[in-house]
């Protein structure tokens, strides 16, 4: 009976062992990325605290759902997330983190200072609104009579005029890379590139940086000096019920085989009866 025990003992870690080196990833471990989470943050100065910021989930505001304040925020926020600024504090706005998307909106007269002290990859001032960013941006849309102040480096800057008069009044205090105007039809043309720090004017449209503070461009001989987003701001939605959804793709890969592939657990469960059918025949054998 021992030399029987020791045989099934050794006859399923010689099969687990097999299947391990023959099956596809069997081995291998799956590392899914959590999605880009989107958070809408408002500031209350009427609040029975004397005014503080408060979010909530989605790509827009509803007034009658469940908000929280800010303070709750820095358990979940993550490198990546989104986050739309929906309006203006008197004091800074402060974001530990690397964003994905950074969209000011609806600050219409007051000023929005934000500090995103990880960078933000794509950052947004929809029309009318007014704000300061500090954090290296990579590439920044400003929209419309817009006023942006950026207080860190810009890679790429793209102004979108308005089809009314005026324009997007833009300052950086750090260098720009690449610098494009796109007219109200919709045509873009490079600028200019390398400019030097503390240097980028335009005010309503109108560039006011010296000739000698950056290379001039035409449309035959620049490009953006690293891959510029979509120029579509994230504009919140119509809906008064936050969608607690993410406006970018997912790189997570799903759980179902795909095509070819082999589930594992089919797997597993015939090394599961083969072992068990060996089991009673050996004891018949014994016996």
């Amino acid at each position: 009976m021992k030399k029987l025990k020791a045989f099934q003992k050794m006859l399923a870690l010689t099969v687990s062992a097999f299947m391990l080196a023959v099956l596809p990833n069997a081995n291998a471990l799956t590392v899914s990325a959590a999605e880009p989470v989107t958070y809408y943050l408002m500031y209350d100065e009427n609040d029975n605290n004397g005014g503080h910021w408060y979010y909530q989930l989605g790509s827009s505001w509803d007034a009658d759902a469940e908000h929280r304040e800010l303070y709750y925020i820095q358990e979940t926020l993550k490198n990546g997330d989104i986050v739309i600024v929906g309006n203006a504090s008197p004091s800074l706005l402060t974001l530990d983190v690397h964003l994905s998307n950074l969209t000011i909106t609806n600050t219409t007269g007051a000023l929005a200072m934000v500090s995103v002290t990880g960078g933000i990859d794509n950052c947004y001032f929809n029309d009318g609104t007014h704000a300061s960013i500090t954090g290296n941006v990579t590439n920044a849309h400003v929209y419309g009579t817009a006023h942006a102040n950026f207080n860190n480096n810009v890679t790429n800057l793209y102004s979108h005029e308005p089809d009314s008069d005026g324009g997007p009044t833009i300052g950086v205090t750090g260098t720009v890379s690449y610098f494009e105007i796109t007219d109200s039809y919709g045509n873009a043309r490079p600028f200019g590139s390398n400019y030097k720090a503390d240097t980028f004017r335009l005010v309503n449209s109108m560039p006011e940086t010296p000739l000698s503070d950056y290379t001039q461009l035409t449309s035959g001989d620049a490009s953006p000096a690293q891959p510029a987003a979509s120029p579509q701001p994230a504009a919140p939605q119509a809906t008064k019920t936050p969608a607690a959804a993410s406006s970018a793709a997912s790189d997570e890969y799903d759980d179902v085989p795909k095509t070819g592939e082999t589930s594992p657990a089919l797997w597993l469960s015939l090394l599961a009866v083969s072992c068990f059918g060996m089991r009673v025949l050996l004891r018949k054998t014994v016996k």
